[in-house]
């Protein structure tokens, strides 16, 4: 789920943030940052960081300050919501997610936000009014200073968006719209789906058409560019082995030749993700 939110006050210390990137070893970093970019629904802002709020403080949890420090990604409980009987499963989710993309890949993409003045942030939250009436799991939202990933956590394990399957799906999005920045955005959708062979995108459809999954992981990636992208990561690091096989068929050759194509993207300007890839191989 992508938003461009309108307004978040972020807290994360932006210099935590650049120490725990720019002292990590191999940053990956190929490209050269383009010198503007075209405005548009997600055109980025160089805006820095608002000092003194706490809404998003990092969370001083040691599995917490342990993420951020391998990861480079600060995680944030601003409602306290980790209890101690949650704290296992909850970062889990977060470590097993970080440890599928690579800690060398994810240091590159938060640097690459970090480089361009926003904190990167992954919080864990009650979902609000919004998430409970769609009921989503997790939301990934750009605003003026900071990339958010917001979890939401629930007592009901089909609304939890603190998991695997959540926030693999959430991070992609992150990956995407930047590697869409550097790419270029109209650029790197004709690209993509061009795969699809001529099937567009359907938020509204009531019936899905005959060999659809040929080219898409899940139903869900069917109604949506940005949604397919992140669908087809999240197969990818939560059903390895059934993807796998799936990819080996000669049916699914669309859908290979696509998530091949967005490994080449993605690695080319974060390095490589080996892990959350290896069902290609």
């Amino acid at each position: 789920m992508w938003k461009k939110a309108q307004k978040i006050v972020i807290a994360v210390l932006c210099a935590a943030v650049v120490f725990a990137t720019s002292g990590c070893s191999g940053i990956y970093q190929p490209w050269e940052p383009k010198p503007a970019a075209t405005e548009g629904r997600f055109f980025r802002q160089e805006e820095p960081l608002p000092e003194g709020s706490a809404d998003y403080t990092a969370s001083a949890a040691p599995r917490a300050q342990a993420i951020q420090e391998t990861y480079a990604v600060a995680v944030a409980d601003p409602q306290g919501l980790v209890t101690p009987d949650l704290e296992d499963p909850y970062f889990s989710a977060l470590e097993d997610t970080l440890a599928a993309y690579g800690a060398s890949f994810v240091q590159n993409v938060v640097n690459a936000y970090v480089q361009d003045g926003y904190a990167f942030v992954v919080a864990i939250e009650t979902p609000d009014e919004q998430a409970v009436a769609e009921e989503y799991t997790g939301l990934c939202e750009l605003d003026d200073n900071a990339l958010v990933i917001h979890l939401y956590a629930s007592d009901d394990p089909d609304l939890n968006g603190v998991t695997v399957e959540t926030f693999s799906h959430e991070f992609a999005h992150a990956v995407h719209y930047d590697a869409e920045y550097r790419y270029g955005e109209d650029e790197l959708l004709d690209r993509y789906s061009a795969f699809n062979n001529g099937i567009a995108y359907d938020l509204d459809a009531v019936e899905l058409p005959a060999g659809y999954d040929a080219y898409f992981p899940n139903d869900y990636a069917y109604t949506d560019y940005y949604e397919d992208v992140a669908s087809c990561m999240e197969v990818l690091i939560t059903t390895p082995q059934e993807t796998a096989d799936k990819l080996a068929d000669e049916f699914y050759a669309p859908l290979r030749r696509k998530i091949e194509f967005l490994r080449q993207v993605f690695e080319e300007y974060y390095g490589p993700c080996d892990t959350a890839f290896a069902p290609l191989s």
